[in-house]
């Protein structure tokens, strides 16, 4: 199964609701970059990320079929049956230069 590649204008016309300036959730890729997470990951996350409750910022959440351990104090994620694997995440505004969306490459537009 190949999924199908979307340009950053696709995207931006299909979510009429995206706002410049709203911060959004990122995971660093394996060789650089960043990569946005999706919609429901990033509502999970903005959920722990702004609840007071210090011992609600490590939780695991199930992405694309695996177990990620998510850490905001740390600002990393790794899966949960390999944790020496972790990559940065970090909420931005938006980026122009990010990788794709939750795995799905972006193509350059021409």
């Amino acid at each position: 199964y190949k999924p199908t590649l979307v340009s950053q204008e696709e995207e931006e016309e299909c979510d009429p609701t995206s706002n410049e300036n709203e911060e959004r959730w990122y995971y660093e890729g394996r060789n650089g970059g960043w990569w946005e997470y999706d919609a429901r990951t990033s509502q999970s996350l903005d959920e722990a990320f702004l609840d007071t409750d210090p011992d609600g910022k490590v939780f695991e959440l199930m992405i694309a079929g695996y177990i990620y351990v998510i850490d905001l104090q740390n600002m990393v994620q790794f899966r949960k049956n390999n944790p020496r694997v972790q990559r940065r995440i970090k909420r931005d505004k938006k980026i122009d230069n990010k990788k794709g969306v939750a795995g799905i490459v972006y193509r350059l537009s021409s």
